[in-house]
Parts: C-alpha cells; sequence; structure tokens
C-alpha cells in the first residue's frame, strides 16, 4: 500500500529510528518538487503509523504535525487454496523428504499459529492427552496480546501425526537455532525449514508475499465457514472480533430468500403455444 502524505509544508525530512541498528538512520524525504504539497511516497501502512506513533521530528525542529495518514483499506482473505489437495501433497511430498518443512506447515495450517508462535512452541506445550496446543507466554516467547494465549483443538489423527515427530526431539517442537527472546529484530530459530517452506508453498502456486502466512489465514477462514466467527476470532487469538470480520468471509450455508406466496409458476397465456419441454 502507497501513502499518501497531506503535508502543508514544500519539504519534510523524516528519521525513522528503527530498532534495528543497520536502518537506524535511514531517511524518508518527501520531495517538495511534487506538485500540489500531497505527494506520493512509497511507505507501507504500517511503517508509516510507526513513523507517526514515534513522533519524529523532522531534522530543522519541527515537530510532526500536520501529516496525516488514511486508516488501511481491510484485505478481505478470498481462499484460493485448495485445503485438501494442499494437505495431501504434503503428506506425499514432505513428511518423509522433509520433516522439519512438514512439521511447521502442520503447526501453522491445523493450529492457525503464528509463524513465532510455531518457531517457539516446545512440547511442554502440546497437550497430546486432551488434542490441545497450549499458546502461552513462555521464557522465550512473548504473546502479541493477552488473547493470543489460547488453547487450540486439534483433530485426534492430526495429533497423532504431530506426536510422531515427538520421539527423542528437544526441548522446541522446531528443530533450530537458540533462541534469542531480548533481540531488537525478528529472530526465527528455524530460519532454514521457513525458507524451504516458502518454497514449497510457492510450487504450490501460492504467490502472496507471506507465504507462511497463507497457512494461518486458510486456517482461520475454514474455522469460520465452519463454527462462525467467534470461533474463528478465538483460534486465531486476535484481541478483537472486528479484526477477523474484517479479513475474513463467513459463510456457514446457503442463504435464500424466501417468501410466504413466491412467485407463481410459469403459465401459458390462454390460446398461446404449449411451453417446451425444456
Amino acid at each position: 500500500m502507497r501513502i499518501k502524505l497531506s503535508c502543508p509544508r514544500s519539504s519534510l525530512c523524516l528519521f525513522d529510528r528503527h530498532p534495528n541498528a543497520r536502518r537506524r538512520r535511514a531517511v524518508v524525504v518527501v520531495d517538495p518538487g511534487l506538485s500540489d504539497g500531497a505527494p506520493e511516497l512509497g511507505l507501507t501502512y504500517a511503517s508509516a503509523r510507526r513513523i507517526e506513533k514515534q513522533r519524529v521530528h523532522d531534522p530543522f525542529g519541527g515537530s510532526f504535525t500536520g501529516v496525516s495518514f488514511p486508516a488501511p483499506r481491510p484485505s478481505r482473505y478470498w481462499s484460493a487454496v485448495g485445503a485438501e489437495q494442499l494437505v495431501q501433497a504434503a503428506v506425499l511430498e514432505l513428511r518423509h523428504q522433509d520433516p522439519q518443512v512438514f512439521l511447521a506447515l502442520w503447526l501453522c495450517f491445523w493450529g492457525g499459529l503464528r509463524k513465532k508462535e510455531a518457531d517457539l512452541l516446545t512440547w511442554d506445550q502440546v497437550d497430546s492427552a486432551n488434542r490441545k496446543i497450549h499458546v502461552r507466554r513462555t521464557q522465550y516467547f512473548n504473546v502479541k496480546t493477552e488473547e493470543s494465549e489460547r488453547d487450540i483443538d486439534l483433530p485426534a489423527g492430526v495429533m497423532d501425526v504431530l506426536m510422531s515427530f515427538r520421539g527423542a526431539k528437544p526441548h522446541f517442537v522446531l528443530e533450530g537455532n537458540a533462541p534469542r527472546p531480548n533481540s531488537e529484530w525478528y529472530h526465527y530459530r528455524a530460519e532454514p525449514t521457513w525458507r524451504r517452506l516458502i518454497a514449497w508453498l510457492r510450487s504450490k502456486g501460492i504467490t502472496e508475499q507471506k507465504a507462511v502466512h497463507v497457512l494461518r489465514k486458510e486456517s482461520g477462514s475454514l474455522i469460520a465457514r465452519q463454527y462462525g466467527i467467534e470461533a474463528a476470532r478465538y483460534h486465531l487469538g486476535h484481541r478483537d472480533i472486528s479484526t477477523t470480520s474484517r479479513h475474513y468471509v463467513t459463510k456457514l450455508g446457503r442463504y435464500e430468500i424466501t417468501l410466504d406466496h413466491p412467485t407463481p409458476a410459469r403459465t401459458t397465456p390462454a390460446g398461446g403455444p404449449a411451453p417446451s419441454a425444456d
């Protein structure tokens, strides 16, 4: 999404103090030669909001005022994934050939887990007796919101497949490097696994920028269609149901208008030709 800045000044320089040291002095400049005081600037909505919330000042000491950001347009998720075919392909192509990629897909699709939630999931959070995954704050992982702490139900067969990977596995469900809970930037323990999963999803026709996130979206979409939007909100760990309803289409069945006196059947006018057989 491109953000259009409504700026009363002829030029504006914004310093985005990013926590990543390599980008700490990234500078965004609005070119004063771009016409009418409302130039277009290639910022993502998230980046623009972050700059606004930090109350960044321009290098000349002026306050960051008079610059407005439009509200993001909701992006509905319309499933273009054949969920059953995707799962079957994963079982055939990944379960034995690349078990770590298969396991990452299994967690994100069936559990609707965020990438970070799956990356730092421990076996202690997998409750095989009750067929649940307990998403909780741990010493390695801090939940996104309070509502992100949740119990995710899994079908019996799905849990059986998940538990078949445990064996003598280490503390974390996915293999990877040591966690970095104090890192200022996103760090994924199982980064090589995630990259291979993205490549596999691309080979199946998933072109979205966040290919792994499509698995979570598909999971939420299936729950919404089968159990309703509130069930999908809980499954995905959204704070507000409006977040879920903005992004997921819920249609639990066929919706038709019915009347007490429906439209009469087609009749043949007096003296007219008989209706055709079709």
